[in-house]
């Protein structure tokens, strides 16, 4: 997960890494790199020890002194269960969404984060393109079909304009007020949305950051939000305590992502290190799974500076995307126009030790929902009934 002001300026302005991060990991070496891992598609396939990996992991993996650093191993059965943890609650803006770029170390997608409104938001706001989400049940306006609804019983509502006005699903209780963003779960204060982004692996039996019961899948998505309520920026927050929010959300091969697919038309135009391209109004709700069973902990940034100002939640589901979709990804370079060309692969962290932190849980883990070396890479029958419907979609609003 990038700390987009520090390591996106670097990437931007040299062919290489910044002198000051080099600096910053020459007494770092000698940090074991990430174990062995496992796929999570299929058979399990035992990592290639010849893989190094990316460039950037190839030296130091730490911090000095470093004790709640990420990615980490989630180990199933070692999570506690926190039935304290309410849902979190989800709300975004599509047409805040202002650009993709591609940052020599993965593909950005950037949003209008700023304290005062944009023109654009406010307009979607009027129009009721604010979708907002909580633990299963979508809500979201507008007279057009349901474009992606994951539960049979799911409703969408508008975040409405003028105070007063109650969705049907709050119980009664306003949220006009509701600026973008996200809050409840483990989160203290409301989060605003930054930027997301991918990792991914060279092949499909690597590439996420986090592993479950060290089995790795083949990417991972991070939307990267900062807390507005203590900081004033991002800048600011990303150093702060409690000052970055994580969803981390797990991507395995299966079905076509029809929402992604409007990011992978645009990568064509990012190629290369630096290029942005335009992506026009995207709803990044709808890169989040149907179930929203998730793990928690407090973390670290994943790239410099390290900071360890994160609180993660890791969705428990992963999403579906296709072969090509993924395959797409790997078409990216890390290298600029002149420069030797260089894929843009294998661009995750390798995991560091949990030490003495806790991962809470939202949900009970149930008989056989270990993730083993021999448990099966298929859910147990237990997981779908506390997640009715996860396996339905909805393309279009269905039928009364």
């Amino acid at each position: 997960m990038l700390g987009t002001l520090v390591l996106g300026r670097s990437l931007r302005n040299s062919s290489g890494f910044s002198i000051s991060v080099m600096q910053m990991w020459g007494a770092l070496r000698g940090r074991p790199r990430r174990p062995e891992r496992w796929c999570s598609q299929g058979p399990y396939a035992q990592r290639n020890p010849s893989d190094a990996g990316h460039p950037l992991w190839k030296g130091p993996a730490s911090v000095p002194g470093g004790t709640r650093q990420s990615p980490v191993d989630i180990r199933w059965r070692d999570s506690v269960y926190d039935p304290q943890l309410p849902p979190l609650r989800v709300a975004y803006t599509a047409a805040s969404c202002l650009r993709v770029w591609n940052t020599g170390y993965f593909f950005q997608v950037e949003f209008d984060d700023s304290a005062k409104e944009s023109a654009l938001t406010q307009k979607a706001k009027r129009s009721g393109c604010v979708e907002r989400e909580e633990m299963g049940r979508i809500h979201t306006s507008g007279t057009g079909g349901l474009v992606r609804a994951v539960w049979p019983s799911a409703r969408r509502w508008p975040l409405c304009e003028a105070r007063g006005r109650r969705s049907p699903e709050a119980g009664g209780q306003s949220w006009c007020s509701e600026t973008p963003g996200i809050s409840g779960g483990p989160l203290e204060n409301h989060y605003r949305l930054k930027q997301f982004h991918f990792h991914w692996g060279a092949t499909d039996e690597r590439g996420s950051e986090h592993t479950v019961d060290g089995r790795a899948y083949p990417a991972e998505l991070h939307l990267v939000h900062w807390n507005s309520v203590k900081y004033r920026n991002y800048k600011e927050a990303v150093t702060g305590e409690n000052g970055v929010a994580v969803i981390g959300v797990f991507v395995k091969l299966g079905a076509r992502h029809e929402e992604l697919q409007k990011l992978v038309r645009v990568l064509p135009e990012i190629k290369l290190k630096g290029a942005r391209a335009a992506v026009g109004p995207f709803q990044p709700s709808r890169l989040l799974p149907a179930c929203r069973d998730y793990w928690t902990y407090p973390g670290s940034l994943t790239t410099p500076p390290l900071s360890e100002s994160v609180t993660w939640i890791i969705q428990k589901q992963p999403i579906e995307v296709a072969q090509d979709q993924l395959a797409a990804f790997r078409t990216l370079l890390s290298s600029a126009l002149g420069e030797e060309e260089r894929s843009m692969v294998d661009n995750y962290r390798p995991l560091q030790p949990l030490m003495n932190r806790e991962v809470r849980s939202s949900f009970q883990a149930a008989e056989g929902e270990g993730r083993g070396p021999n448990a099966s890479s298929r859910p147990p029958d237990s997981w779908m009934s506390r997640c009715p419907g996860a396996a339905v979609t909805y393309d279009h609003k269905p039928a009364n």
